[in-house]
């Protein structure tokens, strides 16, 4: 049976952040956006903040660049191999020189933390098998928790990370078809839900002007789930800005045991690629 995120119930939010992480067309630009240097960057899904700070709750993605011990030595590879393959792509040779050096231990590891942002998101889904047209046709126990969107807002600012984005996530019912017609459909269905997203989206940040917003759809073919296949749309809603809490004294030292706490929480778990992505919690094992 295959596995779709329209169907996921209260797993939803959760795989629709895994699925983001597994589709390259919606998540370049958005953590492109984060000012993390992505693809070069460590992300981390569904952090928990007990084990590292003591405290109850998770954050949804934390994230941060990735820093090369020796940048000569990426040079050097990429030497190497353009003369084992001199009619390569330049591109190409350079992602790979710098993908072995990462293998080879070749980053700064746990990384310096100078930035370090946090996402939350909130996921729901269109109910019937036609197009969201109305605020009715969106469905989810957590599209007017207004109220907790800025109360988790508002931790991530206190523990002292440098920005923070918003997501909401949109799953339409998977679409059928003869051939590329599925994806046709499902691309239909996608960009439907996100132009009447105002429905869900226009309220979610109320005054808050600092928070990154985007609203992302996955598009749903029915023989494969949405990490596989489909037509994902995407629409940013406001760019992000720095945390404006990031002066005041408390800020400042919260960042400061939070800096602490994650550089012994990433020590580890070494990145073995890149972007490097830590799914670290035990029931991922569970999920399809």
């Amino acid at each position: 049976m295959t596995f779709h995120l329209h169907d996921a119930g209260q797993e939803r939010e959760q795989n629709a952040v895994r699925t983001l992480l597994r589709v390259p067309s919606i998540a370049d630009d958005f953590f492109s956006s984060l000012g993390i240097g992505y693809p070069f960057c460590w992300l981390a899904c569904h952090f928990e903040l007990r084990p590292a700070l003591g405290m109850d709750g998770e954050i949804d993605l934390i994230g941060g660049p990735l820093q090369l011990r020796d940048g000569k030595l990426v040079q050097n590879k990429f030497s190497e191999l353009r003369a084992e393959f001199p009619d390569w792509p330049d591109s190409v040779l350079r992602e790979l020189a710098l993908k072995f050096h990462v293998e080879d231990g070749g980053v700064v590891w746990p990384p310096t933390l100078d930035q370090i942002v946090a996402v939350e998101a909130k996921a729901c889904y269109v109910k019937g098998p036609h197009s969201a047209t109305t605020r009715a046709d969106y469905k989810s126990t957590k599209l007017t928790q207004i109220k907790l969107i800025a109360k988790q807002i508002d931790r991530s600012r206190r523990l002292g990370f440098d920005a923070v984005s918003f997501l909401d996530l949109i799953a339409v019912p998977p679409q059928g078809g003869n051939g590329i017609e599925a994806w046709a459909n499902a691309a239909f269905h996608a960009a439907d839900a996100v132009k009447n997203s105002d429905f869900i989206t226009s309220t979610r940040l109320g005054e808050d002007r600092h928070t990154g917003h985007w609203v992302m759809v996955f598009g749903a073919v029915g023989h494969k789930e949405e990490s596989f296949a489909g037509s994902p749309q995407k629409k940013l809603l406001q760019v992000q800005k720095s945390n404006p809490l990031r002066n005041d004294p408390s800020v400042k030292e919260s960042r400061v045991r939070l800096n602490t706490a994650l550089a012994r929480w990433l020590t580890e778990r070494p990145p073995l690629s890149y972007p490097h992505v830590i799914f670290d919690r035990p029931d991922y094992a569970k999920q399809p």
